[in-house]
């Protein structure tokens, strides 16, 4: 399911963009990923129209617009790599 973003979606969506992002840019330091974190959740987040995908009741990925341009598109790289569902035995 595709719905649109709620704020307690912040932390699902944080550690996407975190995990991915280590796979994505390894040589990103966990300084600059500290401060990306604090200013997606700050600053982007909030003016962006922001999308998440959900599958079993838990959030898979997401995408943020800022107008027409793609600000950002996230999926959770641990479902894509095992075939996983978060949380399933």
């Amino acid at each position: 399911m595709i719905r649109p973003y709620a704020d307690d979606d912040l932390e699902s969506v944080l550690g996407i963009w975190y995990q991915a992002s280590l796979i994505a840019h390894p040589f990103l330091s966990d300084e600059f990923l500290s401060i990306e974190r604090r200013q997606i959740a700050e600053e982007w987040l909030p003016i962006a129209e922001t999308m998440v995908a959900e599958a079993d009741g838990h959030i898979v990925g997401f995408m943020s617009l800022f107008g027409n341009e793609v600000g950002g598109l996230f999926v959770d790289p641990g479902p894509s790599r095992s075939g996983d569902r978060p949380g399933s035995a």
